[in-house]
This record gives structure tokens, sequence and C-alpha cells, in this order.
């Protein structure tokens, strides 16, 4: 098949799902076009699902600069651009509604392009580590205004955890500092706060998700802090532990075993059926 057929049935294809899923269960759901990344994408490719996630007020994600490898194809497929964000400038996915993975080996010019059209930079550590592609200057990505949120590129890496995803963010930033001075580590209470208000904010949503504020929507897991203790409930923890020794102890040892209940909009959609803290 022609790529110019590929291409079409490609967009059909998204456009179909997205008239079928986006604003889905009440608003829950939202649809995003995926280009994977301008390395495996034509110019086409790209404006018709730019053009289709306009038209329906629909998120775009892609990645961006994930390894050196992936910024050489680019380089060769789209001679006419500068750099790879600007591949995706030319076919108009610098928006305010795009999410670019990764972001790992910008250039200055690009992270002014990102910051200039309010992109969106979803931070992958636990990703990056496993594939062996880098670590992302966090910092220098948020000191130029960006919008950074936490992810796991999904099957792309060992861990969907999102607990994990924190350590590693955390983790991969003292692995920079050790052969570069000067760089700041996030703390627990940084990366929690990527991993939700943050989060909440790089989808346009800080209104109403991301806090326990009185209004926001109630997406909540309950957990049961006796199972991340190394010891259980035979270490009597202080009940009065400070929230940064709280969060730390999440981090390091959440996961879903530590899970009591899960709510969605204040609804209960999950409950351990034996929960220790009961």
């Amino acid at each position: 098949m022609p790529h110019e057929a590929r291409t079409g049935s490609s967009l059909e294809e998204s456009e179909r799902l997205c008239r079928k899923w986006h604003k889905a269960g009440d608003g829950r759901i939202e649809y995003a076009f995926s280009p994977r990344f301008a390395a495996g994408c034509t110019m086409e490719l790209m404006q018709g699902a730019a053009g289709l996630a306009n038209k329906y007020g629909a998120y775009l994600q892609t990645h961006l600069s994930e390894n050196h490898a992936e910024i050489e194809t680019v380089k060769s497929r789209f001679p006419g651009a500068t750099t790879c964000a600007d591949v995706y400038r030319q076919a108009g996915i610098l928006t305010e509604s795009t999410l670019f993975g990764h972001c790992i080996h910008l250039n200055d010019h690009e992270v002014e392009m990102l910051a200039a059209s309010k992109c969106v930079v979803v931070h992958c550590p636990t990703s990056n580590l496993f594939l062996n592609n880098g670590i992302m200057p966090l910092d220098r990505l948020q000191n130029a205004g960006l919008r950074v949120g936490l992810g796991s590129d999904v099957g792309a890496g060992p861990e969907l955890n999102l607990w994990q995803v924190m350590r590693s963010a955390i983790e991969s930033q003292k692995a920079r500092s050790f052969y570069k001075p000067g760089i700041r580590i996030p703390s627990g209470g940084d990366v929690f706060y990527m991993a939700t208000q943050g989060g909440a904010e790089a989808l346009g949503k800080g209104n109403i998700l991301g806090t326990l504020d009185v209004g926001k929507e109630a997406d909540i897991i309950a957990m049961d802090l006796a199972a991340v203790l190394p010891y259980g409930r035979a270490l009597n923890f202080d009940a009065d532990m400070r929230a940064e020794d709280i969060l730390s102890l999440l981090i390091y040892r959440g996961g879903l075993n530590a899970i009591v209940e899960t709510f969605v909009r204040g609804k209960s959609l999950y409950r351990a059926s034996a929960p220790s803290l009961l």
C-alpha cells in the first residue's frame, strides 16, 4: 500500500477512535493523537494528526529527543528542519496540548521553542534508564518555564508504578550531580508534586485535579502505611510521622501491595479484599 494510502487510513482510524472515546465516561476519558515520533512518521501524517487534535480539542503526544540515534535519523529524514523540535513545529505539533515524552538531549534553541509554545514535557526516568537513553536535565527544563509531568512510557520500560517513577526521578538527578556540580536534586515533595498537581497542570486540569482542595474531583488512593514499613506493624511507628517521612516511605517502598482503596470522582472502584488497615 502506498504511504499516502497508509497515512489516510491511519488518520481515518484515529479520527474514528477519537469520536468514540474523546470526552467519554462523563468526560473522564480524553483522546490523544499519538504519532509515534518524527523518525517513524511522514510530515503528512504529523500534520494530519495535528489538524485532527485541533478539530476535536484533543491532546497530541509523541517522543522528542529520546536518544542520539533517533536525533540523527530525524535529521536525515527531514533535512529542511534545523532540529528535531523544528520538525514538529513545521508539522503544527508545538501546541499547549502537546505532550513530549523524554526530551533528554534538547539543545538550547529547542528548549526555547518548547517553552515559547507552552508545550508539556513528560519525564520518563525509569524508561530512560532501562533503555540506556540518558538522563533528562530536569532542572534545566523547569528553569526554562516548561511544564513537566511524570510518566512511565507504558511498555517501553520496566515499571508502571508511579511511586517508583518518582524514585527514579530523584535518583537519576543524584547521578547527574556526581559528574556535574550544582545540580539541584528534587526532594520527595518535588516529585510528588510532579506526579499530582504538577501533572494535572501539565494537562491543563490543575483547577479540577491534583490536590484534595474542596470542589476538585476526588481521585484518591488510600494506602496502608504499615504495608510499606520494613517491619510492618511490628515497628510501632510514630503516628506523628512528618509528611516528608511518609512521602519518602511511599516513594521508596510504595506499590500495589499498599493500596487499600481507590476512588475516582469520589466513587470507590477498588477495595482490597482484606485490607491490613482494618
